[in-house]
């Protein structure tokens, strides 16, 4: 029976040795995964949020982003006034992955590009962990900072004359849930 109790605490200890907050990965990405910010960049957003500051620097393109939300699995970032990034650290099974979208803006449209990596920051086959339906509408994907949904929203594309911008049709929502493995 003690080989059992300690069996499980180390396994309870291995699995809990591993477990990283988004703020860790935020510090092991290396630059080519967002070489908009240089590493010190993304060091500053976190310690300027953690001392209660405006979490703003001058990125690579001399624009100015600032990381608006932090939590222990998420975080946002404005990077420009029409671009954003959101990164959400998912458990997989007894991985974790993080998962980032980067959305543009143009009018009242929003595209958006989704990737996941594992904790070493390789890129992993997004198709193995998510199936969204290619379209010729816009796609604006949403990260919940509460909980591990995605929300889908498709907007479709119509080039109309000035003046009958209201006409275009109301967007497609879909919600995918986090089940371990996948968004469902």
């Amino acid at each position: 029976m003690k080989r059992l109790y300690i069996f499980l605490f180390c396994v309870a200890a291995t699995f809990s040795a591993s477990a990283q907050t988004i703020r860790e990965a935020i510090k092991e990405m290396p630059d080519e995964v967002l070489p908009l910010f240089t590493k010190n960049d993304r060091l500053d957003f976190l310690d300027y949020l953690a001392s209660n500051a405006k979490a703003e620097v001058k990125n690579r393109m001399g624009g100015m982003s600032e990381m608006t939300t932090l939590t222990d699995d998420y975080a946002h970032i404005r990077t420009s006034e029409a671009s954003e990034l959101s990164f959400k650290l998912l458990q997989k099974g007894t991985e974790q992955v993080v998962c980032m979208i980067s959305t543009c803006q143009v009018d009242s449209m929003f595209d958006s590009k989704i990737r996941f990596y594992d904790m070493k920051w390789n890129l992993l086959d997004t198709k193995q962990i998510i199936d969204i339906p290619k379209t010729n509408d816009f796609q604006q994907l949403v990260l919940s900072a509460q909980s591990s949904d995605l929300q889908i929203i498709q907007r479709k594309f119509a080039l109309l004359p000035e003046g009958e911008k209201e006409k275009h049709e109301e967007p497609h929502l879909t919600l995918l849930k986090w089940n371990g493995m996948r968004f469902e």
